[in-house]
């Protein structure tokens, strides 16, 4: 910043103070520029309608903040200086009224453009009083005493003023373009018969360049304002309206480009596009990390914010939250789940209840979707999204339990199947994983049964299909001292994709039995093979506690010197 040097005893000179108010304003010009950009920018200049209501609008103080000569005209004994620019600050220091009129014509609305620039005002003309040399004890009015009247002031302001659109049938109007040196603020709708302006009637113009009510820091910076907007266009088709207005995207190198937007509807294609300012700035497709393509439903409807990052690389905008999950590189695994609950209980039910607080869905492209905060009910007396995948409810079956999601309507579904791996998905629903398995009785009600995670135990309950514990041996079975095994099939007791089962084994007085998942296995006294599961009873009787068993086939193995002794079922763990 410049500074005037002046010395004792020196005649001052007019230009001392000029030129002091000069370079005051050219620092802070450059200031502003470093801070707000070289662009047009605008602080307040809030238009809303008068109270009481009028055909008039009001315009709030505020400011303005454009590129214009340092002087287009001479400052007094200062030359004008049209070969330089600078930001300067035109300011309003209080309200003005705009007045509006409606149209002529019946079913006709107009409408008219609030626009703003800047302007370099000389103001407050003033007689002053001029030294006279030849009689200094009596001054001359005005230069060489003409009496002539001068400004004494060179205001910086804001002109603000309305721009009336072309009638038109009601809906069709256009909002006119800003004239050369303005910029749109605001648009106000006016249709025939209007008495009055009513706040309804007045919005934002698109990518109107205001500053945040709350400032560059806080509005800005921590609250994103400046790069966040409701989304315009179609689901497949997005664009924004930011303030200020984005005029250019950076190039490779030259920073990052960041922006939010509210979006009303799911993308229905893998190829949307966006663009931050339509009829400025180019729509390019949206991709996902390393630029792969979208699917159905990445971008989240329904009000939630997407987060879209311009990559000067690929030229495309990138989705750095898409609702569907991470690209298929990063994909997490299907299936994987925190906090898993599945509740198949009650007499006569067919419903089985799923809660999680978060499962990983996949559709066939391997993209993941983060389902969370999952509470889904599912009935296998139906067909369709929450019941079975297709086909009639069979007796005395293994369903398989999944989770599905649709990602345009982003519903999260239970799904049951006679298919472990690939069930008959309903229409939109492309995303699934599976969670568990049910069985159902000889009516074909489903068994009580309750899982946590991976594991999953019958619930006895008298007056239900699980009155006690499942069956699964009893009685004299081979030699637990040969020993001779005796195969157990557990396929009405743990679903196909088991990897353990879950057992106990009871003996009366003075008896034994032995379990094991192969026949390699040596009898109950062996110290180098012993069987996976003994029980003894020796003056009474004796039951193991509950054991899992790794099944190795579809049977499992056991031997049993009593009529009396007996092998129960009471759940599995299952291979998720």
């Amino acid at each position: 910043m410049d500074r005037q040097t002046v010395y004792a005893g020196a005649i001052p000179l007019e230009t001392d103070l000029l030129n002091t108010n000069k370079n005051v304003m050219i620092a802070l010009a450059k200031l502003s520029a470093a801070i707000l950009g070289t662009n047009t920018v605008v602080n307040g200049l809030t238009v809303t309608a008068q109270s009481p209501a009028a055909m008039a609008v009001n315009v709030a103080p505020g400011e303005i903040y454009m590129t214009a000569n340092v002087d287009t005209n001479a400052y007094s004994s200062l030359a004008a200086d049209t070969s330089h620019q600078i930001t300067k600050q035109g300011i309003l220091l209080d309200s003005i009224a705009i007045p509006l009129a409606a149209p002529s014509t019946v079913g006709y609305s107009v409408n008219y453009l609030i626009q703003a620039t800047y302007q370099d005002a000389d103001a407050n003309s003033v007689t002053l009083p001029y030294y006279n040399s030849s009689n200094p004890s009596q001054a001359w009015s005005g230069p060489n005493n003409t009496g002539a009247s001068q400004y004494t002031t060179r205001k910086g302001a804001v002109i603000v003023t309305s721009k009336a659109g072309v009638a038109a049938t009601t809906g069709t109007q256009a909002t006119p373009s800003p004239d050369s040196g303005y910029v749109g603020l605001y648009v106000v709708t006016v249709a025939y018969g209007a008495a009055s302006v009513v706040a309804g009637n007045i919005s934002a113009y698109a990518n109107a360049p205001f500053i945040p009510n709350s400032g560059i820091l806080v509005g800005g910076l921590q609250n994103n304002l400046c790069n966040s907007s409701v989304a315009g266009g179609t689901s497949d088709a997005l664009a924004g309206s930011y303030n200020p207005g984005i005029t250019s995207l950076p190039s490779a190198g030259n920073g990052v480009l960041t922006l939010y937007l509210r979006a009303a509807s799911a993308n229905t294609t893998t190829t949307p596009t966006f663009t931050p300012n339509s009829g400025t700035i180019a729509a390019k497709t949206i991709v996902k990390g390393a630029g792969s393509a979208l699917v159905a439903g990445d971008i989240a409807g329904g009000g939630h914010w997407i987060e879209l990052q311009y990559d000067a690389t690929l030229d495309k905008w990138v989705l750095l939250n898409p609702a569907t999950g991470i690209a298929t590189a990063q994909a997490s695994v299907a299936g994987s789940f925190s906090g898993l609950k599945i509740s198949s209980l009650g007499i006569n039910n067919y419903n089985s209840v799923i809660t999680a607080n978060s499962v990983v869905l996949k559709n066939s492209a391997g993209n993941s979707y983060l389902a969370q905060s999952v509470n889904v009910t599912g009935n296998i007396n139906t067909v369709g999204a929450n019941g079975l995948d297709t086909g009639t409810l069979a007796a005395s079956a293994w369903y398989y339990l999944f989770l599905i999601y649709n990602p345009t309507t982003q519903t999260t579904a239970a799904l049951f199947s006679l298919s472990a791996t690939a069930p008959t998905l309903p229409s939109g629903y492309t995303f699934f994983a599976r969670v568990g398995a049910v069985r159902t009785d000889s009516s074909k009600y489903l068994l009580q049964t309750l899982q946590q995670g991976r594991k999953s135990r019958y619930v006895p309950l008298a007056g239900s299909n699980v009155p006690t514990l499942l069956a699964m041996a009893s009685g004299v079975a081979g030699s637990a001292t040969a020993p001779t095994w005796v195969a157990v099939a557990t396929g009405n007791f743990v679903p196909p994709t088991a990897s353990h089962v879950e057992i106990i084994l009871g003996v009366i007085a003075n008896t034994s039995a032995i379990v094991a998942p192969n026949t390699a296995y040596g009898s109950i006294t062996s110290l180098t093979a012993t069987p996976t599961l003994i029980a003894a009873g020796t003056n009474s009787a004796y039951a193991d506690s509950p054991s899992f068993i790794m099944l190795e086939t579809s049977n499992v193995y056991w031997a049993s010197n009593s009529a009396s002794n007996y092998l129960n079922a009471v759940g599995w763990e299952d291979n998720l």
